[in-house]
C-alpha cells in the first residue's frame, strides 16, 4: 500500500475569509447572537485606504477578510477552519493514514493557511480530497495557490503512478516537501536536508557596516530586564518542568490525537520502559517526565489498577515506602491499589486490616474510592 501526503497553500488566505460564513460557523458552533454581533461588528464593512509613492487613494469599502495584525483574527480563522477539519473527518475512514497499528488514523495537519492532507495513494482519494478543497473554498472564499500544491508518495510507491495521479488533480509530483520551515523526506533526514535554513540564518550575520546579528552570551539573555537582559528562560533550566507537565497532560488528557498514537503503540502506562532503541523521542520524553512527576503527584483513585501501593502517593502526602511505620510492607511490592479493592471498587476492609494493621487501616479507609468507570486521576501536591 503506498502513501501520498498533499500540500497546499491558500492564496490571501485572511483577506478572502467570507463574513457570511464565519457568522453561520459561530452560530452552528453555539456562540450567543450578542456575541456574534459584536465579532460581526469588529470586523465588518471597514474602509481602506493605500499610500501609492506618498499619495493616499481613494476609500475603498472591503466586502470580505480578516484584518492581518488583530489579535481577533487568527481565532475566528481558526473557527472557519473548522469547516475544512470537519470535512475531512467525515471522510475518515477512507482518508488518513495510519501511524501505528492500533492508533489514530491522521488524516490532516493544519496551521492557518498551510494545510497537509495524508491518505493512501489512491486516484480515488486524490480525487475526493480535490472536491473537499474546492466545496472548503466555495463556503468560505478561500482560493487555492495552485502554484504552490505539491504531493509526494512513499518511497515503494510506482513512480508513474504518482505522477499519473498528480497530473489527475493538478498538482505538482516531489520528492520532499517543506512545511512551516522543516524539509518533509520519505527517508532519514541529513545535514543537508537544512542547508536552506543555515544559508537564510548566515545572511543575518552580523556585517562590516554593523548590521545584522549580534552574538550575546544566553547566560546574559536569561537575566531579568532590568539586569540588562531579556528575561528569556534558560532551556537547560526548564527542560524538567517542562516533560513533567507534558507527562500530566498525558495521563489527563487522553484524547489529544498525539497521546492517541502513542497510546496506540505504547499504553496508557508513562512509566514503563519500552526496551530497544527504536522508541519514539515523544515516548523518551514523557518517561523522564513521569519519572520526575511521580514524587510531586497525588493520586485520587478510580480503579486503582494504575497506583503503585508503596511506589506512589495516594495517602497524605509521602509514599508509602517512605512513610516511618512498623509494619512490614515488603510484601506489597509491585501491588496496585486495586489489588486492596472488593468488586465494588469498595475498600476491602479485612485485607486492608490485614496488611496495615489498625493506625494505617482507619487512614485508608477514609479515602474515597472512584465508582464503576472511573480512572485514576493524579493532582499535583
Amino acid at each position: 500500500m503506498g502513501l501520498m501526503a498533499l500540500k497546499v497553500d491558500m492564496e490571501q488566505a485572511y483577506d478572502c475569509m467570507a463574513w457570511d460564513t464565519l457568522s453561520r460557523v459561530m452560530e452552528a458552533m453555539g456562540f450567543s447572537s450578542h456575541f456574534i454581533h459584536w465579532v460581526t461588528e469588529c470586523i465588518t464593512l471597514p474602509w481602506l485606504a493605500f499610500l501609492l509613492n506618498g499619495n493616499r487613494s481613494q476609500w475603498i469599502n472591503a466586502r470580505s477578510g480578516l484584518r492581518q495584525g488583530c489579535p481577533l483574527s487568527p481565532y475566528l480563522f481558526i473557527l472557519c477552519s473548522e469547516l475544512l477539519i470537519k470535512a475531512l473527518w467525515q471522510h475518515g475512514e477512507r482518508l488518513g493514514v495510519q501511524i501505528v497499528a492500533n492508533g489514530k488514523r491522521v488524516s490532516h495537519l493544519l496551521y492557518n493557511d498551510d494545510i497537509l492532507i495524508f491518505a493512501e495513494a489512491k486516484p480515488d482519494n486524490a480525487r475526493r480530497i480535490q472536491h473537499i478543497l474546492t466545496d472548503y473554498c466555495g463556503w468560505t472564499g478561500q482560493k487555492v495557490n495552485h502554484n504552490n500544491l505539491a504531493i509526494m508518495f512513499s518511497k515503494r510507491f510506482p513512480h508513474w503512478k504518482g505522477r499519473q495521479i498528480a497530473r489527475q488533480i493538478g498538482f505538482n509530483a516531489v520528492s520532499s516537501i517543506e512545511y512551516l520551515g522543516i524539509p518533509l523526506v520519505m527517508r532519514k533526514l541529513i545535514k543537508a536536508d537544512f542547508s536552506n535554513l543555515v544559508a537564510k540564518a548566515s545572511t543575518k550575520r552580523k556585517t562590516e557596516t554593523g548590521g545584522g546579528l549580534h552574538y550575546v552570551p544566553w547566560s546574559e539573555l536569561c537575566k531579568p530586564a532590568d539586569q540588562g537582559g531579556l528575561g528569556f528562560h534558560a532551556s537547560s533550566v526548564w527542560q524538567g518542568p517542562l516533560r513533567d507537565r507534558l507527562a500530566l497532560n498525558f495521563i489527563r488528557q487522553p484524547n489529544i490525537l498525539m497521546h492517541r498514537i502513542l497510546i496506540g503503540k505504547y499504553g496508557t502506562n508513562p512509566w514503563k520502559v519500552w526496551p530497544g532503541h527504536n522508541i519514539s523521542v515523544s515516548w523518551r520524553v514523557i518517561n523522564d517526565g513521569v519519572m520526575a512527576l511521580q514524587p510531586i503527584v497525588r493520586w485520587s483513585i478510580g480503579d486503582g489498577s494504575g497506583i503503585d501501593v508503596l511506589g506512589d502517593i495516594w495517602i497524605m502526602d509521602r509514599r508509602l515506602d517512605q512513610w516511618p511505620t512498623f509494619e512490614d510492607l515488603a510484601h506489597l511490592e509491585n501491588n496496585k491499589v486495586s489489588f486492596l479493592l472488593n468488586d465494588s471498587r469498595e475498600w476491602n476492609e479485612d485485607l486492608v486490616l490485614r496488611h496495615f494493621g489498625d493506625p494505617m487501616t482507619a487512614q485508608i479507609l477514609a479515602i474515597p474510592c472512584g465508582q464503576t468507570g472511573t480512572k485514576d486521576s493524579p493532582e499535583l501536591i
